[in-house]
């Protein structure tokens, strides 16, 4: 992983929210990272119970990097990996229940051309980190990571039906896996 490409980022060890604030202020506001949980809209919630330190990419604070693309969120990180890293991107999508289906697949292009972007560039390597894609959708979930971490050898791809009150869950195999 080579964080350096970013020139913003944070390194934390507890849980994070992320949020999108763009539609709720019209613009005035956009996509936040805290370690607090927020009390005036839904959040995706990355549970950290060991204190696993890794590495939080809000990609509208780097827009150089995925110029011309159509990026997700953020970007979640393993910083000190003892064997194979991991890589946690995140798209959030506040709707109506009658978009989630539309709203999802945009949602999970959005991650994949972030992926491939991220792949292109040489920042993520397939070889060297097991890929999550999360895609959240109306009132939002809680990924644990210390399962995460605990599981990722084994994981290849699991899915979480989509509705307004959970998160469609996917854990993305790279592609030389699906060959």
């Amino acid at each position: 992983m080579r964080i350096e490409a970013f020139t913003r980022y944070n390194e934390m060890t507890g849980d994070a929210y992320v949020m999108d604030y763009t539609q709720a202020t019209a613009g005035k506001r956009k996509v936040c990272i805290k370690e607090e949980d927020p009390d005036d809209i839904a959040s995706f919630h990355l549970i950290n119970p060991r204190k696993t330190t890794y590495w939080a990419v809000n990609f509208e604070e780097n827009p150089a990097v995925l110029k011309g693309s159509d990026q997700c969120e953020c970007m979640f990180v393993s910083s000190r990996a003892s064997s194979k890293g991991w890589v946690c991107l995140v798209e959030l999508k506040y709707c109506l229940e009658k978009n989630i289906e539309r709203n999802a697949g945009d949602a999970f292009k959005q991650l994949y051309e972030t992926l491939n972007k991220l792949v292109e560039l040489n920042i993520v390597d397939y070889k060297s980190h097991r890929i999550y894609l999360n895609i959240s959708i109306g009132k939002f979930y809680q990924f644990n990571l210390s399962s995460c971490i605990r599981q990722q050898n084994s994981l290849t791809a699991q899915f979480v039906s989509f509705s307004l009150s959970n998160l469609a869950n996917i854990f993305y195999p790279p592609p030389q896996f699906l060959q």
